[in-house]
């Protein structure tokens, strides 16, 4: 006789709308879902409105309970903060033997998972980590200081409430999903047991992505959110010294921030004189995100820190060679299609780019090399395998007090 668990995902840090685009973690999560759906698993959704609609959108169907109508409209802080606080006092009070998921280390999703646990122990939970928070405290030197200093004020909220949630994560949490080894170590290193943590990969879209075409129209591309973490003060400092070596150099950006980053960028590009080699095209998803990707040579990605991203991923997966910074999650990842340079070295960075464009022989095997990385990741094989490897792991679990398997 089967016994398969129902799954209560805590999904409270999606709020936003699909059209401001989608995170990979939350990709990874819609993704998940649908496989566990396909393969006749009941799926409960604790969602704010917001969430909801973008589940909906990427083709989610599931029983969803809505957990608030804030979304990042009324502020990330009071937003998750809300979330949080409602998670005190409206966690389900019982939930039969089955499989909790939480799809962020973020406090909205561990701690409505986190007293949810408690309540039924005969339940399982999942929590998918995607980044350490780097702390701020810490002393860089160097190169490096100039990146991390201006973040420490702004990351001690976020490090301390992530220091919060890793608590309770080591207190009943089965098992943690991570996205590298870097992050894997982090979470030994705070005393989270190397049983409970597994390394999952990303994966792309490729059916979709191979129906479209695209003219290469832009030099290169810049996907993400306006923030410092994505490297965007190196960013227009990279393409200046682009553009003084190639004068019509064209760089689409794909993404966008609040108002006080709006005004920043404009000002450092109206400073550099690149209105006329810098292309805003707000955010985009689906075909246009994809179209967009395809009609670049090129994805700059500067960012300082990451987990496992997937922008680097789609943008191979579009036959893009990919130039970043030396994260140590490429090194572990990809052993082709992205060319690394030192953090902070800008120049080095820029002539990385003018170098691919000026030698066409070399642009054209980076770009071999970056569809045939990009081809050993695709959604229906990577969640087919974390999917069964759920199952494996809990195998040995109960469901009833029959001893049946959680899975089977």
């Amino acid at each position: 006789m089967s016994c398969k668990p129902a799954v209560y995902v805590f999904a409270n840090t999606i709020n936003i709308p699909p059209e401001k685009g989608i995170t990979g973690g939350d990709r990874h999560l819609i993704e998940l879902i649908k496989k566990m759906i396909e393969n006749q698993y009941e799926v409960h959704i604790f969602v704010p409105r917001i969430g909801r609609v973008l589940l909906e959108y990427y083709g989610v169907k599931a029983k969803f309970h809505i957990t608030s109508f804030l979304d990042k409209r009324q502020g990330t802080l009071l937003s998750f903060g809300w979330y949080t606080l409602k998670s005190l006092f409206s966690s389900p009070k019982f939930i039969r033997e089955s499989l909790i998921y939480s799809s962020s280390d973020f406090l909205p999703s561990v701690v409505p998972a986190f007293l949810t646990r408690r309540k039924s122990k005969s339940s399982r939970w999942v929590v998918a980590f995607h980044l350490i928070t780097p702390n701020p405290l810490r002393k860089v030197k160097g190169k490096d200081a100039a990146h991390y200093g201006s973040l420490r004020v702004g990351n001690m909220l976020s490090f301390l409430s992530q220091r919060f949630a890793i608590f309770l994560i080591k207190v009943c949490a089965d098992l943690v999903l991570v996205g590298d080894r870097i992050t894997r170590e982090s979470l030994i290193e705070n005393g989270l047991s190397s049983s409970r943590i597994k390394i999952v990969r990303i994966g792309v879209d490729s059916p979709l992505i191979s129906k479209i075409q695209a003219d290469k129209i832009y030099d290169a591309c810049f996907v993400g959110r306006f923030h410092r973490q994505k490297g965007l003060f190196d960013l227009i400092e990279i393409w200046h010294y682009v553009r003084n070596k190639r004068e019509g150099a064209k760089l689409a950006i794909v993404g966008g921030g609040s108002s006080k980053w709006m005004e920043w960028v404009k000002r450092e590009i109206s400073a550099r004189k690149l209105f006329q080699n810098i292309d805003f095209l707000g955010f985009s998803i689906g075909r246009e995100y994809f179209r967009t990707l395809k009609s670049s040579k090129i994805l700059l990605f500067p960012s300082l820190f990451e987990g496992n991203p997937i922008v680097p991923l789609e943008a191979m997966a579009c036959g893009l060679p990919v130039v970043s910074y030396d994260l140590p999650v490429f090194k572990e990842m990809y052993d082709k299609g992205i060319i690394s340079v030192p953090m902070g070295e800008t120049k080095k960075f820029a002539q990385v780019i003018l170098d691919l464009l000026r030698d066409e022989a070399k642009y054209r095997e980076i770009s071999r090399q970056a569809l045939e990385m990009a081809s050993q990741y695709q959604w229906d094989l990577v969640m087919r395998d974390l999917l069964k490897s759920l199952e494996n792991h809990f195998s040995q679990r109960t469901c009833d007090v029959h001893k049946k398997p959680l899975f089977s």
